[in-house]
């Protein structure tokens, strides 16, 4: 499965479709039935694959998600003779406040179980986690906030990185961003692992500011302290849902 769905993907890179394709190779029941907002890992079946920018990863249970759906009804290719986007799904006007609100919750769990990079020892973290976990955080802010705002778009990694550093100066979010990026091109140090996992915390609060912008919330309103800025901005994406402009 893997081989097969790798090199398809490396064909259809080339051709007109571009390096957007982006590739779930599930059961058809998996792909055209309902969507889990926030995805995510349980064990057992259906066995998936995802295929995008040369890269693959391979899952055990994990049903299609929001962002899965998105991706597949706006840069899917039809590889079984039919397309099979009409039945799947239909993506949610609001789905990037729907998942975001999933994420803020997940986030506020993280940061009160102290997991990982928001624990009291960032470096331990740097070498349990590894770079790819460590840098998963600041990649999904940049992400989530290049959906929220240009109106609900989806986009590659590098995009989202290099997107936030081109709107966005003299952060903590920005300069951890930029580290990741050197990484991909460089390799990685493991001194700058564990620097990145000692700024996520404020990295995190760099992003829930943007978000307080983009949901029309005053600095002076947000708490100063991680978690009560998590709480204090779920409720406010739950108590004014859809952003103009952003569904």
């Amino acid at each position: 499965m893997i081989e097969r769905a790798f090199h398809l993907w490396s064909v259809l890179a080339n051709m007109k479709y571009g390096s957007q394709v982006y590739m779930y190779v599930a059961l058809n029941s998996v792909v055209s039935g309902p969507m889990n907002l926030a995805g995510g890992g349980t064990n057992g079946e259906p066995r998936s694959l995802r295929v995008y920018r040369n890269k693959w990863r391979e899952m055990e249970g994990y049903p299609l998600s929001l962002p899965d759906t998105v991706c597949l009804r706006r840069h899917g290719v039809a590889l079984t003779g039919e397309d099979i986007r009409s039945r799947m799904p239909t993506v949610p006007s609001d789905w990037v406040n729907q998942y975001l609100g999933i994420q803020l919750s997940e986030l506020k769990q993280a940061v009160n179980q102290k997991i990982g990079p928001f624990g009291d020892r960032p470096q331990e973290a740097a070498v349990n986690w590894g770079p790819e976990g460590i840098m998963s955080y600041p990649i999904w802010f940049a992400r989530h906030l290049y959906s929220l705002s240009l109106a609900g778009e989806v986009t590659s990694k590098e995009r989202a990185i290099q997107w936030y550093l081109d709107n966005h100066h003299k952060d903590t979010l920005r300069i951890s961003l930029e580290t990741i990026l050197k990484w991909r091109t460089n390799g990685v140090e493991p001194s700058e692992v564990e620097f990145v996992a000692n700024l996520t915390r404020e990295s995190t609060m760099d992003f829930l500011r943007h978000i307080a912008r983009l949901k029309n919330v005053t600095y002076g309103e947000i708490p100063s302290d991680l978690l009560s800025t998590l709480e204090f901005l779920s409720l406010v994406c739950n108590s004014y849902g859809t952003n103009e402009g952003t569904s």
